[in-house]
């Protein structure tokens, strides 16, 4: 277990209940998003993941630079496609130019649901990673 936390709890301002625990490193480099499903919420479904998180990094040191978001969405209060758009506007202001090279899918993801996905994130202004 490390000696002091490494990421620090912050409420993200103009959210429903969306938070982060923001990686007290300089060298921070990732963004990992974690989205609640059917009825869920950030706070419940990912309550004890974030003090993992900091106990795994003396182990998995990856994950010391990574900043980790919680989304939140009334999602039992709206459709899928208005819960995707509130997505698209929340990753935008998280990672405003995302790596397109660097987008991993987890979870029930076709590889036709992937490419579908990376082609509107290009249609949307993300970069591919510059070779």
């Amino acid at each position: 277990m490390p000696l002091c936390s490494i990421h620090y709890f912050r409420w993200l301002p103009n959210t429903d209940r969306a938070f982060g625990y923001l990686s007290g490193l300089r060298d921070a480099n990732t963004a990992v998003v974690f989205v609640h499903g059917f009825l869920g919420n950030s706070i419940d479904t990912w309550q004890h993941f974030p003090s993992l998180v900091d106990a795994l990094s003396d182990g998995i040191g990856w994950w010391a630079k990574c900043d980790l978001y919680f989304w939140n969405y009334p999602s039992a209060e709206q459709t899928f496609n208005h819960s995707a758009f509130q997505l698209r506007e929340f990753l935008k202001r998280i990672v405003p130019v995302p790596n397109l090279q660097l987008l991993s899918f987890t979870g029930a993801f076709s590889p036709a649901d992937q490419e579908y996905i990376r082609q509107s994130a290009a249609q949307a202004g993300c970069q591919p990673a510059a070779g």
